[in-house]
């Protein structure tokens, strides 16, 4: 059965027909369904549960297009390896109603530029946005990273208002509208953020991006002004959405660099980073600080899902072991912001008794969730400004996995049609890049280096873009990037084919530069 659908996700819902399964496919068909070969292969993990009485297996679908009818399957597979006969095909009809916007102008002097010395209201015209302050603006820089989401302060079905912070990076921006019924596609219309007269503080990164509660801590604030000549800035604070600020110790300032000190009294919540310099500020920040309820599964008896950090047993007999089974999830709630408009959908399974530790000792303290982050500036000049970063782990230890065993780590990629395929690195501390990941098996799987593609759905989330399920095998957390490689080299000498001569340029272009590939890795990982 297909649940009622929005307008770009769907929930499938099925009971088993029999004890002991191994596992589902599942296959999606846009606008006819012709028959299962022909259909697209969706990712799907789930450990089949019991049959009979009321259990149901259930499937969220998302990245579908609005206003679209598609076509679903299912066939279980048993222990011995043998598929089912394929189900009834479940219909779906998205409904039409994502917002999308006509044009849009400043309430002041009307237009669509204006420098970044204050916050300017930002009138947008459209359709299918909600009442109230239910909309989302994304501000999507065309250098392709840096992205601003400000929640609509007064709107209705045609028109919303919103805030066009201080403090913004200077460039070109394109808006989207996000509800609780879709996203709209990029507007055609580009908003020009100018440099004002005095130079405004900009905060681009922040890392950590996340904090458990109650333990404080430091971050890094990276960005534009925070120092202006001999002028230090006056304050450093987390700015909540309802008003709450609150004051940081400022440990060191640089033009372009802070690091600050987080009290222990911060409640659970999303913090923007303001800078104050003298009579200038930001009233916003790129990325949020994120302060959460970590769970303590010391004590837990069933398996966890969850979007926050867990808490490591720190008791004699299980110190540094994982008890039960772990899932951990980037956040897509409404509460959360994008730092990207390609957004990463992340999930790091842990199975149980896994030994986790650091430095060689048993590790007691907080696991970070994973969580999608913006590409530094060394990142983006090695793999380019489309490059997608995540982190998960801790950021003060790197955590290693007992010896022999892995995590499986499984994400959606949205990336333009055509761009080649994704592969995973892992960010080394001396900033180096390496392919991420083991060689391994799980669940009769088989993962290699750089990860495996698991599922490949074009026109997804949006026309032109394509959604890659990549999973991979990790014996220790940190910070990674994806990024695409070409499919299949280009013809770089132009003498009319692809051949064994653009291939050595290609090779010698991955293995050149500061942070060059090793090459052997990266062959061995599609399996050459």
């Amino acid at each position: 059965n297909a649940g009622i659908p929005a307008t770009s996700a769907v929930s499938l819902t099925w009971a088993p027909t029999e004890n002991d399964l191994e596992g589902y496919q599942v296959r999606l068909a846009k606008d006819s369904w012709a028959n299962w070969d022909s259909a697209i292969p969706i990712y799907c993990n789930l450990k089949p549960g019991p049959s009979g009485g009321d259990f149901r297996e259930t499937l969220l679908i998302d990245g579908l297009l609005p206003g679209t009818n598609y076509y679903a399957a299912i066939r279980s597979i048993d222990k011995t390896g043998n598929l089912s006969a394929v189900s009834n095909i479940a219909t779906i009809n998205t409904s039409n109603l994502a917002p999308l916007i006509s044009s849009f102008t400043l309430f002041d002097g009307g237009g669509r530029s204006a420098d970044n010395s204050t916050v300017r209201n930002l009138q947008v015209m459209g359709s299918n946005f909600l009442p109230g302050t239910a909309n989302r603006v994304r501000f999507v820089h065309t250098n392709g990273i840096t992205v601003i989401e400000k929640t609509s302060s007064v709107a209705d079905a045609s028109q919303l208002t919103v805030e066009v912070p201080s403090g913004i990076a200077t460039g070109d921006y394109y808006l989207r509208v996000i509800n609780n019924q879709g996203i709209s596609p990029k507007s055609t219309d580009q908003y020009q953020v100018e440099a004002a007269a005095l130079p405004v503080p900009q905060v681009t990164n922040i890392v950590p991006p996340t904090l458990p509660v109650g333990g404080g801590g430091t971050l890094t604030i990276t960005g534009a002004n925070f120092v202006d000549g001999t002028t230090q800035p006056s304050t450093v604070s987390l700015l909540a959405n309802n008003g709450l600020e609150i004051p940081l110790e400022i440990n060191s300032a640089a033009v372009d660099t802070l690091d600050v000190s987080v009290p222990t009294t911060v409640p659970v919540g999303f913090y923007d980073i303001k800078v104050t310099l003298v009579d200038r500020f930001n009233s916003s920040s790129a990325v949020k600080v994120e302060v959460y309820e970590p769970i303590d599964i010391h004590t837990s008896t069933g398996s966890i899902v969850s979007t926050n950090g867990i808490d490591m047993p720190d008791d004699a007999t299980f110190a540094g072991i994982v008890p039960v089974e772990v899932n951990l999830q980037s956040n897509t709630s409404s509460s959360n912001v994008a730092v990207s408009d390609n957004t990463m959908n992340i999930e790091a399974n842990i199975e149980p008794g896994t030994s986790i530790t650091a430095n060689g000792d048993a590790y007691t303290g907080t696991i970070d969730p994973p969580r999608q982050v913006p590409p530094t500036d060394d990142v983006v000049g090695t793999l380019g400004s489309d490059t997608l970063v995540f982190t998960m782990g801790s950021t003060s230890e790197q955590l290693f996995l007992g010896a022999g065993q892995t995590m499986l780590i499984t994400m959606d990629v949205p990336i333009p049609n055509g761009s080649g395929i994704p592969v995973i690195y892992y960010l080394e501390a001396d900033g180096s890049i390496t392919l991420a990941g083991v060689n391994g098996q799980k669940d009769s799987v088989v993962y290699t280096q750089g990860g495996r593609i698991m599922a490949t759905r074009t026109d997804t989330p949006e026309i032109g873009q394509t959604t890659f399920t990549i999973g991979i095998l990790l014996d220790h957390m940190s910070s990674y990037a994806v990024n695409t490689v070409p499919a299949n080299p280009a013809d770089s000498n132009g003498d009319g084919d692809v051949d064994g001569a653009d291939l050595a340029d290609f090779i010698d272009f991955l293995q050149t530069g500061s942070n060059p590939i090793n090459i052997e890795q990266f062959a061995a990982s599609f399996g050459h």
